[in-house]
């Protein structure tokens, strides 16, 4: 499933309720996930957008990922304080925020995502046991992400089933801004999709020959 505006929040949500067990039944065998860098933005909240009520989940001492609530919601002083401060351009600006952003991005913020992610595949294989747990990573050849983007494939290669997208790159030619929808959306075009299925299809079919 895919939703405007929705992250992985959003996916961990659902698999927590009913919602996904509403429209899917026990028979799934693959759960795939694409990771682009703009999830981790949404998140942590970071978009103006992504304060409209959204799932909020926080960083445990322990490393967890822990449902808090919804965005929106100012549960403490700090949170107050901030949804104020954030109201400002100039504030925006001089936290590496603009428009879009309230802030820039920052180590915890990649975190908390593969956190969300670790609790988003160990409910999804408790819930449907037979299935694997898959993720893209999607770049989307930003070069000033570059450096948030190695820190998140090297975080998600170290504990999911990961392929990334530079795999698919090397595989289907072409350059990378024609896997964009073009120079306001770095997200996965139709094109991009198809060489991604493509790829994922022949992991599985090479995993599954050799349990075989």
């Amino acid at each position: 499933m895919s939703f405007l505006t929705h992250g992985p929040h959003q996916m961990l949500a659902q698999l927590e309720t009913e919602t996904v067990a509403e429209c899917a039944d026990e028979d799934i065998v693959y759960v795939i996930y694409v990771a682009t860098l703009d999830q981790v933005r949404r998140a942590a909240g970071l978009r103006v957008i992504d304060q409209m009520k959204g799932p909020r989940y926080v960083l445990a001492n322990d490393g967890t990922a822990r449902r808090a609530g919804r965005f929106g919601s100012l549960h403490s002083r700090e949170d107050r304080i901030n949804s104020i401060l954030t109201k400002s351009s100039l504030y925006r600006a001089a936290t590496g925020g603009d428009g879009f952003y309230l802030r820039g991005m920052r180590s915890s913020d990649i975190e908390l995502y593969t956190a969300i992610l670790r609790e988003s595949k160990r409910v999804a294989l408790k819930r449907f046991p037979t299935s694997a747990f898959i993720v893209v990573t999607w770049s989307g050849g930003n070069e000033d992400d570059a450096e948030f983007v190695t820190s998140i494939e090297r975080s998600l290669s170290s504990e999911f089933d990961a392929l990334s997208t530079d795999d698919v790159f090397d595989r289907a030619g072409g350059s990378r801004a024609s896997y964009t929808f073009g120079k306001f959306s770095i997200h996965p075009n139709y094109k991009a999709n198809a060489a991604i299925a493509e790829q994922v299809g022949s992991r599985i079919m090479r995993t599954d020959s050799l349990g075989d």
